[in-house]
């Protein structure tokens, strides 16, 4: 009686397995593979500028940034009014670029833009400050195909020729950069920072470090330039910046 029970269930099955069509397997099959595809779909970032309504509030409760960061000028030898008149172009740009959607501040965004519209007018004023810290020479090799570090940049013109504004000009690129680099990951911070010297002046070879975080010097190469590209991208969105502002 068992036996009979057990054949009839093996019969069942077969005839089951022989209704499903293969091609109801591949639908499935097709249909399953679509959803993955679309959970994986990357959502375009969408900007969200700030209104009418806010620039106005912002204009009227954020105008003394710009006599703030005017302030942290006032030796550079310009003209106090016309830092202002300059202050207050980068603090309208503030206002037209500013992404709600980024964490970060308006107050420190705007700060930023108006550091970076000063800055740049200083260098445009100032064609005898070379070589100092910018996205051209900080990211990139020397003629010989050696990294440059940011100690190397900075000396390269004497300290005594330097002028208050030009260290200004350093001490500010130093922090963005800085803070840009804040954004990478950990691996891709640990190989900025060695083929650039940002530790102590440290640097290592794209061999070594592949050695040190065990992958090919093809692959850190790969991944140097991508940084390098994030990094300029960063500094443009987040801060404002220009290619003419990083000219040496």
């Amino acid at each position: 009686m068992t036996f009979q029970n057990e054949e009839r269930t093996v019969l069942f099955s077969n005839e089951v397995a022989e209704q499903t069509p293969w091609e109801d397997t591949e639908t499935i099959e097709a249909a399953s593979a679509q959803e993955t595809k679309e959970s994986e779909e990357v959502v375009e970032y969408v900007k969200l500028p700030l209104t009418d309504a806010e620039k106005d509030k912002h204009a009227r409760e954020d105008e003394s940034l710009v006599f703030y960061v005017v302030k942290m000028f006032e030796n550079s030898g310009v003209d106090y009014d016309e830092l202002v008149s300059i202050a207050m172009v980068g603090f309208a740009k503030a206002l037209h670029a500013f992404d709600k959607n980024r964490l970060v501040k308006f107050s420190t965004y705007s700060i930023n833009c108006i550091k970076n519209e000063i800055l740049f007018f200083l260098r445009k004023e100032r064609n005898h400050v070379k070589n100092s810290i910018s996205m051209n020479c900080v990211l990139s090799v020397d003629k010989n195909g050696n990294s440059l570090s940011l100690e190397d940049t900075v000396s390269t013109f004497d300290k005594d020729e330097r002028s208050v504004e030009d260290d200004i000009v350093l001490s500010d690129e130093i922090k963005l950069l800085r803070s840009a680099l804040s954004d990478l990951s950990d691996k891709e911070q640990y190989i900025i920072t060695y083929r650039y010297g940002l530790d102590r002046g440290i640097t290592k070879t794209q061999r070594e470090i592949a050695d040190a975080i065990g992958m090919s010097q093809a692959n850190v190469s790969k991944i140097e330039k991508n940084i390098l590209d994030k990094v300029k991208k960063i500094l443009k969105d987040r801060y404002h910046m220009t290619e003419e502002l990083f000219a040496s």
